[in-house]
């Protein structure tokens, strides 16, 4: 049986979130996504596609701003409704484009992996109970050693890291990326409010 899948609803969260129904055969499942997870997928497709004539073929990804997003920003209803649109009907023509999903490990992932990331559980749910290591002083937080930008550019097909706060990539040429010392990275506006409710890394629990 081939896959499908709708976008069901919107969560106004920080980042904002959309709700998928996935249906493959008589199985079902519900997964939440961004948009910039979205764009992850189209790009490593971009890439894996190269400029072969399949390429041609791939569908466009819904577009980063709109008329209503300019007006009302991303939380405006109407350009909430427009994007969860965007999104569906994008997913669709892809899984048109790819049927057999297995074949394709970004786009398996995406629709395929169910489980919150680690420490979304964390702050959602241990961080509100207490307890813990006390939250890291901002001053600490704005000393952590930054990464380095690479001293040559990195092949066009090489993996960009995913900070597992934002699920964005981290890009040391574009953005501020943060060491803790158990050698986590994150970008550092992310890894800013983690510390600051709790001198942890969110990943594997080492002292910050």
């Amino acid at each position: 049986p081939r896959y499908a899948v709708s976008v069901t609803g919107v969560l106004r969260t920080t980042p904002v979130m959309f709700e998928m129904q996935v249906r493959h055969g008589d199985a079902q499942w519900v997964v939440r996504r961004r948009y910039q997870q979205v764009l992850a997928v189209h790009n490593s497709l971009v890439v894996g596609l190269g400029r072969g004539a399949l390429r041609s073929g791939l569908p466009r990804p819904p577009p980063k701003a709109s008329f209503r997003y300019i007006l009302g920003g991303q939380t405006d209803s109407q350009f909430l409704e427009e994007r969860a649109l965007q999104i569906e009907r994008y997913l669709r023509a892809l899984l048109e484009f790819i049927p057999c999903i297995e074949q394709c490990e970004a786009l398996y992932k995406f629709l395929c992996y169910v489980n919150m990331p680690r420490w979304d559980i964390q702050f959602r749910y241990g961080q509100l109970a207490g307890g813990g290591a006390p939250p890291v002083a901002t001053a600490a937080i704005a000393k952590l050693p930054r990464v380095e930008k690479p001293p040559a550019k990195p092949p066009v097909d090489a993996e960009v890291p995913l900070c597992v706060i934002c699920q964005d990539e981290m890009d040391a040429t574009t953005a501020d990326i943060r060491k803790l010392p158990c050698g986590h990275e994150f970008h550092f506006k992310c890894i800013s409010g983690w510390l600051q409710q709790r001198n942890t890394c969110c990943i594997c629990q080492d002292a910050a």
